[in-house]
């Protein structure tokens, strides 16, 4: 490129076209320039809440982008379990990669959590009611009384029978 006009320095400055989906940043001088061309496409990740058991008050729900909390976000009946994380960015602004979303939920008392989905499809978080510790799992309590009346009268017809089993006897050994 020629280096003057007329006997005067020619200023050369570098513009790039924009393109949709990408910010573009310039640096350098007439010595060399860089263009460096970010991607900006952001994504939106649904997160929703089930329950199995009874339902509770509310949780709290954590997203991570590569292992880093973000947003946290509260979910209860006044957003119907559900929440959209929108304007996430989708690339690194730094190196381009690819950014890993994941969420997490702090933990409910009375409640094992577990994950599913991931940050294309969205994430569902179902807590499963747990019995507490001290009480064991001893199934069906409806019937309780009915079982415990029939214990009762199994046993008192045992002991009939052991006892009308001995008088039988000694009348047979006495003939």
């Amino acid at each position: 490129l020629d280096k003057y006009s007329n006997g005067v320095e020619i200023v050369y400055t570098l513009r790039e076209v924009s393109i949709d989906g990408y910010s573009a940043t310039i640096s350098g001088d007439q010595n060399g320039y860089t263009i460096t061309n970010t991607n900006t496409e952001t994504i939106e990740i649904p997160v929703e809440k089930r329950w199995v058991g009874t339902v509770g008050q509310s949780v709290t729900i954590k997203l991570f982008a590569d292992g880093n909390v973000i947003q946290e976000i509260k979910l209860s009946p006044d957003n119907n379990w559900k929440h959209d994380f929108t304007d996430l960015p989708k690339y690194d602004s730094t190196d381009g990669h690819k950014i890993l979303y994941s969420v997490s939920e702090e933990p409910v008392p009375g409640y094992t959590s577990s994950i599913s989905g991931d940050a294309d499809n969205g994430f569902v978080v179902t807590n499963r009611e747990t019995p507490p510790p001290d009480t064991p799992n001893t199934g069906d309590n409806s019937h309780l009384m009915r079982n415990t009346i029939l214990m009762t009268l199994s046993g008192i017809g045992l002991t009939f029978s052991i006892f009308f089993a001995r008088e039988e006897k000694k009348r047979y050994i006495k003939k």
